[in-house]
């Protein structure tokens, strides 16, 4: 027996597949780091991302052994894996393979065009740009769609019930988005949202679903006749291995804009501003058109927590908070002894659209722009300094508002109190998003009509939010008040073998 899934996602943050290219191309210029495209010169994802990706997954969530069987191993014979996943391709405005069209003889209409984001590395220390730290990367904007086929093949065995309820739970994963595509996760790069999922059993010994199975064609979607209908939900549950790797899940809290937001310092052709809100480029699938959107960057946003989680971890007296924040957002150490203390992040962050909360629009770049002039003051006399008149562009409306959306994986209790207490502040306006914080920008409080979304997980218990904390229930409440109660433990451990060691010294 085979079980093929045929997936269509679209892409809900930007993507970063690198790799394969030179880093000079006539039509993109000097790149740091370009992105993956097939021989039409498209978009695409290798299959081996994707399978790396699921098999990750099923490590994390379903344990080494799940992994092993599903996917193979090379100990001692080895055995073969049994999932195989298709390269994740283009999809045109119409909904077909780009480069499908292509090859037949016709042409695709999206294109791929080259669209770079800009980023400067921050210092933990002064909290300002560190010299020689800027670098730029291409992406695949938000919007755009790719279709990909996974499969589970017996190899003319037999498919255990725990091969089956494992590959269930991964496309129940895989649905809901609990993965992240591509490379840069930690900087919220490679969220999407499913369009559609539809998976079919053949069974290769009737002649029937032999036929059927031979037949298929590389479209993104099934023949409605083609095959038996697989529903993952009618799976045995897969035994989880999450209770033993802590605080893991996604919060996502809804933010309203206190202050004028300045991103980037970018500039446009149609403003004289010296700095102007720097726009991203997205995919927009009822324009059939690339756009510009006010987009506040993951990286932007994780790199305001980083520091304020810092300063939260100084303030609470907790011993090496460096040491800390490198264990939750990553460490790269190059050379000698600190290549050990290397590591990924256990949190990613997404971008975040600005919207006008009323319409539940995408904030329009042009038309909520307002051109503020500064001049700069000589600190000897008071006055102004001649020469120096200049002005800004930050984005700006009364129903301003973004969502903040924080994917955590394998927290301590110690690590997940410090978080939250660094989201609090910044629900509360205590830390700003963007440039220009030292003149008021930036600033975000929790909206109060917003909805907060929270799906956590902690040795073996799980707390779902959907709406205004008032909406939880008794046995929810009960959870998070043992949570924090743990959390609020921890912190005391941390500051009382702290305040040990200063004793004894």
């Amino acid at each position: 027996m085979i079980i093929i899934a045929r997936f269509t996602f679209e892409l809900t943050a930007p993507m970063h597949c690198g790799g394969g290219e030179k880093d000079f191309q006539e039509e993109r210029g000097l790149l740091d780091a370009p992105v993956l495209r097939d021989a039409l010169g498209f978009w695409c994802l290798p299959g081996s991302s994707v399978a790396g990706v699921l098999r990750a997954r099923t490590r994390q969530a379903y344990g080494p052994e799940a992994e092993k069987r599903l996917f193979g191993c090379a100990e001692g014979d080895g055995t073969a894996s049994l999932v195989w996943c298709s390269d994740a391709v283009l999809l045109d405005w119409d909904g077909k393979k780009a480069a499908a069209k292509c090859l037949q003889g016709g042409s695709a209409s999206i294109g791929s065009p080259s669209f770079v984001r800009d980023h400067v590395r921050i210092s933990d220390e002064t909290g300002a740009a560190e010299r020689g730290g800027k670098f730029d990367e291409e992406y695949v904007p938000a919007g755009t769609r790719f279709a990909a086929e996974i499969a589970l093949d017996s190899w003319g065995g037999t498919l255990g019930s725990r091969d089956l309820s494992v590959f269930a739970a991964l496309m129940r994963d895989l649905e809901a988005g609990r993965v992240q595509f591509g490379g840069k996760s930690g900087t919220g790069y490679g969220w999407y949202r499913t369009v559609s999922l539809d998976i079919r059993s053949f069974d290769l010994t009737k002649a029937a679903e032999l036929d059927q199975w031979l037949a298929l064609d590389d479209a993104p979607a099934f023949p409605r006749a083609c095959g038996t209908v697989w529903n993952p939900a009618g799976q045995q549950p897969a035994e989880s291995a999450e209770t033993l790797r802590g605080l893991c899940g996604t919060i996502a809290l809804p933010l309203r804009a206190q202050a004028p937001v300045l991103i980037g310092g970018g500039s446009d052709p149609d403003c004289d501003a010296n700095f102007v809100f720097a726009t991203t480029a997205c995919c927009d699938q009822a324009a059939k058109a690339f756009v510009q959107r006010c987009v506040v960057p993951g990286s932007s946003l994780k790199g305001v927590v980083r520091h304020r989680f810092l300063t939260v971890a100084r303030a609470l007296g907790i011993a090496d908070p460096q040491a800390l924040v490198n264990a939750v957002f990553g460490s790269l150490r190059k050379g000698g002894e600190d290549e050990k203390d290397a590591g990924r992040s256990r949190i990613a962050v997404s971008d975040a659209d600005l919207m006008l909360t009323r319409k539940n629009s995408p904030c329009d770049p042009k038309g909520s722009r307002q051109s503020i002039p500064h001049v700069a003051i000589d600190r000897f006399t008071g006055g102004a300094m001649d020469g120096h008149l200049f002005s800004e562009a930050p984005v700006w409306a009364e129903d301003l508002g973004l969502t903040l959306r924080v994917r955590v994986d394998g927290l301590t209790d110690l690590q997940a109190a410090v978080l939250m207490q660094a989201l609090l502040d910044l629900a509360l306006g205590e830390a700003a998003l963007g440039g220009g914080d030292n003149r008021g920008n930036g600033r975000f409080r929790l909206d109060p009509k917003g909805s907060i979304d929270c799906e956590l997980s902690r040795g073996g218990q799980v707390l779902e939010l959907h709406g205004a904390p008032a909406s939880l229930g008794a046995d929810a409440l009960k959870t998070a008040k043992e949570w924090l109660a743990a959390m609020d433990s921890a912190i005391k451990s941390a500051r009382g073998s702290e305040d040990k060691e200063q004793s004894t010294c």
